[in-house]
């Protein structure tokens, strides 16, 4: 895996009470009506994801 074939995701995410959250990175290429598990459990708010988990797409 080259440096260039890695995708950084991030986002901003708080809870309430302060309880600590988990995230799963979803990818869809048909608008919403399917999507592709990119990345489960992540606890931070950013993951490295490698373009071969990407299908190709038009959208």
């Amino acid at each position: 895996v080259y440096a260039s074939d890695l995708i950084t995701v991030t986002w901003n995410a708080a809870d309430v009470d302060g309880d600590d959250l988990r995230f799963n990175v979803q990818y869809s290429t048909d608008n919403g009506t399917s999507w592709d598990m990119v990345a489960m459990n992540i606890l931070e708010s950013q993951v490295l994801i490698d373009r071969e988990n990407f299908r190709g797409s038009n959208q």
